[in-house]
């Protein structure tokens, strides 16, 4: 027997307008409708484009895009509108309204985990090497 769950489908066209881009990761906000959407190409590098609930693409996520790597993590804030980004480079950001934070980590290697605790005071990061970093 099975049972069958009837979704809401939001989204249902291509959101990455470069062809030549490949999408690496993705992250809904918990509580905001907003999606990040991280993708990389040779003529752009790193990308990251927030979009609302429609798909359509979001002016003040103005993030500007890392040249020589592309993100490896998305997180977001469990209540706020604040994203944190981990790139291959080892590099980490924040990102809130337009304020761009590019914060000092002991990171050397890609960072392929990002999280926040429940409240959001503590976000954990984590690198292909294995090194793990609390940040309050």
């Amino acid at each position: 027997m099975s049972t069958v769950i009837n979704m809401s489908l939001y989204i249902d066209r291509p959101i990455i307008q470069d062809e030549s881009a490949i999408q690496v990761e993705m992250c809904w906000h918990p509580t905001i409708h907003l999606v990040a959407l991280a993708a990389y190409s040779e003529e752009k590098g790193g990308t990251v484009d927030l979009y609302d609930r429609f798909g359509m693409q979001v002016d003040e996520g103005n993030i500007p895009p890392h040249q020589t790597a592309q993100a490896s993590c998305l997180a977001w804030h469990p209540v706020r509108k604040v994203l944190a980004v981990g790139w291959e480079s080892g590099d980490l950001y924040l990102y809130a309204d337009d304020t761009c934070l590019r914060v000092d980590t002991t990171h050397s290697a890609s960072i392929h985990l990002g999280q926040w605790n429940a409240g959001g005071q503590i976000l954990v990061t984590a690198d292909k090497n294995g090194a793990v970093v609390g940040w309050r």
